[in-house]
């Protein structure tokens, strides 16, 4: 009898926990929130590291009364605080493409990996999470790029399909890739999608969606050898030419780089 009542217990706080889950508040399960954590991947001891924190909301709706946390992990030297300290943020009113910045500054001491956990609360649940994994060697371990060298970024695109019919779905591919010798820095890249057609989504998310423009996430450092793809799905909607432009640029680049894809609309 006994055994018996611990079993209806144990199954009834199972079916009150699952009904929890299933009825939080539509607002949390589906916000279109991102959070975007930068920071260099290696750093020498002794030296200092910036963490750059972006929010986007990227939904269709204004979204209220979230915070962003950040936890900075034991280890990592802020305002004297080696032992692991959390950073709290307000975000109200995040409208439909708004973005928010926030900054903060730690010394890199002690040799080792860190992991900097990046969080978006609404009513005190995580709604997206951003970890950002920075690694303290010793000091003098990293090498020197050399001076007065210019970066050499190659840009390359194409799309999925060609010739495509008015209401058909096609993916534009970008690949840019760190062909030199030094680290590119900052390197942007953004897209103008053909006039006849409409933007349906791209991978990763776009920071910044104005018209026929997207741009997207900064990336903070290319290592040579390192490419990064991107992919940008449109529908067309009209028949004629499409052109789909897209540029990318960095520090030390003389002049940005362009690439013109063309794709055939027809019946």
């Amino acid at each position: 009898m006994i055994t018996t009542f611990k079993s209806i217990l144990f199954f009834s706080i199972l079916i009150f926990s699952i009904s929890l889950i299933s009825f939080l508040p539509e607002d949390t399960l589906g916000a279109d929130i991102y959070v975007i954590t930068k920071a260099p991947e290696q750093v020498e001891s002794g030296e200092k590291v910036t963490f750059e924190i972006t929010v986007i909301n990227a939904g269709k709706d204004a979204v209220t009364d979230l915070d962003l946390i950040n936890e900075i992990p034991p280890g990592l030297n802020y305002h004297n605080n080696l032992n692991g300290i959390s950073l709290k943020w307000p975000l109200d009113n995040l409208m439909p493409g708004d973005k928010r910045t926030f900054q903060f500054t730690v010394d890199a001491v002690k040799s080792g990996t860190y992991i900097n956990i990046t969080d978006v609360y609404s009513k005190k649940i995580v709604i997206t999470r951003d970890k950002t994994f920075v690694q303290v060697l010793a000091s003098g371990s990293l090498s020197k790029e050399p001076e007065n060298v210019l970066p050499q970024l190659t840009f390359t695109a194409y799309d999925t399909e060609d010739p495509i019919m008015p209401g058909s779905l096609i993916t534009y591919v970008l690949v840019v890739k760190n062909e030199g010798s030094v680290t590119c820095r900052n390197v942007r890249l953004n897209n103008v999608i053909p006039q006849n057609m409409t933007y349906n989504f791209a991978v990763p998310a776009p920071t910044t969606i104005q018209g026929k423009l997207i741009q997207f996430p900064v990336i903070i450092a290319l290592k040579p050898g390192i490419k990064y793809i991107y992919k940008v799905t449109c529908k067309a909607v009209k028949e004629g030419m499409g052109i789909n432009t897209a540029t990318v640029s960095c520090d030390g680049l003389k002049n940005r780089i362009t690439v013109e894809e063309r794709t055939r609309v027809s019946q």
